[in-house]
């Protein structure tokens, strides 16, 4: 009884620990909103969070027997191991160069509207909407630029970027899956055994879905850590009714719905859940203003002030969610739909996923067989997410169609897989359930345990060890010094050999040159190149007379030559999906930089 009661102190201390991280989530999104995000308040903050989360954490491990002191280590060490021996993922080309461009901008600039001069150049030429020059942002109807992406996570890596550096991107990560690990440990403690809730946790953040996944500056990442934290203090509200777990509740799915459009379905079923305790009843008759009128109001505050930042991010996804149900609703299309799915089974066999999507299946079922229905929850709250397991709805190249998985399905399916079996195989069914007595139990639920690290192995050591775009920074570096701080620098997308990875993203945002993605040669007569002292125009030595015959109105002189080269991971279409995908291809290009006279 004493051990429990402990226990329950630990994860009163963690909720705690977890809240003071979303508080300053909230606090970074509101400076970044209202044009105040800068370092000394920032620093101010940060402090504040950091010494707090500290003594939590200490306080929380103090609370703990040695057994689990060692697990919560082990798993910190999981974490680093996975996040900070990683390339900044600063290159344009996909999302997360784009979101970590943002936040970069974000710590400079103080908030998340900005001008460039290049920018200007491009607005005057294309005008308010997509800034087709720059991969990721909008042109609000003044020419400022503005992320397409949610902003709750640019926040989040905009504080670490202003304290550490380009360092702080992964280090923003590491906290990150850190904080979502031990969430799931604690979310997994109310049903289990301690050593069982520690290889769970084990399973979830040792496969290749965290641990690819965190090596880039994507929202997935801080969705990860709300939503198991946001299902752990709905279980420990239904169980306790201790306005600590409410509050926690509360702010983990308001802040979801600025880092993920799936928070606004998310949002109102943990709002049923926590309606449907008797103890939110009593709450909201004993504190009406701190329980209802002033989530209210912080959430609306929120919404209406951030809207306007947040524009392009909803007409995205308006589009998108348009263009998807335009197409599911024909019927020659839904059949398209379908089959197109399929490639999904042999994509979870290659990563790893599947005997976990079975075993979760299974859980859950058995879950709503013995009436579990504390152990629901995270299935509950993650339910419209399911859809993505037959309709990713993203790219059709893998792993990068696997994003939607991360954050709610994963987490779910590995949870329910371990509650459920392990009410299977118990002798006692009463939670937390221990290893059952019985030799012959105890030897199926470990082997079960051991066919599932066995499954996913391979593909957590792929996902562990690849890299991509390494020394890709230090070759950008090196041309730095050949452009002047009024010179245009237009950036042919296939520059570096890989269109993922195209340098006007640091050329821009990391040493201040102006740089863009240049596509379209009719837009140089457009350019009013008075306002500069050289135009210059980066491209693969490949493509260098095809660029002089496109622009044959102009002199190309040919001032430099640069060699880049690096690895990268060739994409695979789900279509072709038979085969691991995570090989590490070189690439490379020698580029010619012209001057345009």
């Amino acid at each position: 009884m004493e051990q429990k009661h402990s226990t329950h102190q630990a994860q009163n201390f963690f909720t705690l620990t977890g809240l003071a991280a979303l508080v300053f989530i909230w606090f970074a999104l509101a400076l970044g909103v209202s044009g105040f995000f800068y370092i000394p308040l920032i620093a101010f903050g940060f402090s504040l969070m950091s010494t707090l989360v500290l003594f939590l954490l200490i306080k929380t491990l103090a609370l703990l027997d040695l057994p689990e002191k060692v697990f919560l280590l082990i798993l910190l060490g999981l974490a680093l191991m996975s996040t900070l021996p990683v390339e900044p993922t600063v290159f344009t080309g996909r999302d997360q160069g784009s979101i970590a461009t943002a936040a970069i901008a974000l710590a400079e600039h103080h908030a998340f509207r900005f001008s460039l001069p290049a920018a200007d150049t491009f607005f005057s030429i294309y005008g308010p909407g997509l800034a087709y020059n720059f991969p990721g942002f909008f042109y609000t109807g003044h020419g400022e630029l503005l992320t397409q992406f949610p902003l709750a996570y640019t926040a989040w890596l905009a504080s670490f970027y202003a304290l550490f550096r380009i360092d702080g991107l992964a280090i923003g990560n590491a906290v990150l899956l850190t904080l979502s690990l031990f969430s799931f440990y604690f979310l997994l403690r109310n049903f289990l055994h301690r050593f069982i809730a520690f290889l769970g946790t084990l399973a979830l953040g040792a496969a290749f879905l965290p641990t690819w996944f965190a090596k880039f500056t994507l929202t997935e990442n801080l969705a990860l850590f709300l939503f198991i934290f946001l299902a752990f203090s709905v279980v420990r509200f239904r169980a306790e009714g201790k306005f600590l777990h409410y509050a926690a509740a509360l702010s983990a799915a308001g802040i979801f719905c600025f880092t993920r459009i799936e928070g606004f379905l998310l949002l109102p079923i943990t709002l049923f859940l926590i309606a449907g305790s008797a103890h939110a009843r009593s709450i909201w008759r004993l504190y009406p203003v701190k329980s209802l009128v002033a989530p209210i109001f912080l959430f609306l505050l929120t919404f209406g002030t951030s809207f306007s930042d947040a524009l392009p991010f909803y007409t995205m996804i308006g589009k998108a969610l348009r263009d998807f149900l335009t197409s599911f609703g024909a019927a020659e299309t839904t059949t398209s739909a379908t089959v197109d799915a399929l490639p999904v089974l042999p994509i979870l066999i290659n990563y790893g996923l599947l005997l976990i999507v079975i075993l979760g299946l299974i859980g859950i079922f058995i879950i709503f067989r013995y009436r579990k229905y504390s152990a629901l929850v995270p299935f509950l709250i993650a339910l419209p997410t399911f859809a993505y397991l037959v309709f990713p709805n993203i790219t059709p190249d893998h792993p990068w169609m696997l994003r939607r998985y991360l954050p709610t399905i994963y987490p779910t399916l590995v949870f329910s897989a371990l509650v459920g079996i392990s009410i299977l195989f118990a002798e006692n069914r009463h939670f937390p359930i221990g290893f059952p007595q019985s030799p012959r139990r105890r030897f199926v639920l470990a082997l079960v345990f051991a066919s599932l690290f066995a499954f996913q192995t391979a593909a957590w050591q792929q996902g562990l060890l690849a890299q991509e775009n390494t020394s890709l920074l230090r070759e950008t570096a090196e041309i730095v010094d050949f452009f002047g701080p009024r010179d245009l620098i237009l950036v042919d997308r296939e520059t570096t050999g890989s269109g993922f990875a195209m340098i006007a993203g640091p050329l821009a945002s990391l040493h201040h040159k102006n740089a863009a993605y240049f596509f379209n040669p009719d837009d140089l007569s457009k350019i009013d190149r008075s306002l500069y002292e050289h135009v210059w125009l980066i491209v693969p030595t490949t493509e260098a007379t095809q660029w002089a015959q496109a622009l044959s109105g102009y002199t190309l002189s040919a001032r430099h030559t640069a060699a880049f080269g690096s690895i990268g991971l060739n994409p695979t279409p789900t279509a072709d999906s038979y085969g691991f995908s995570l090989e590490s291809v070189p690439f490379g290009s020698g580029a010619v930089i012209f001057e345009i006279e």
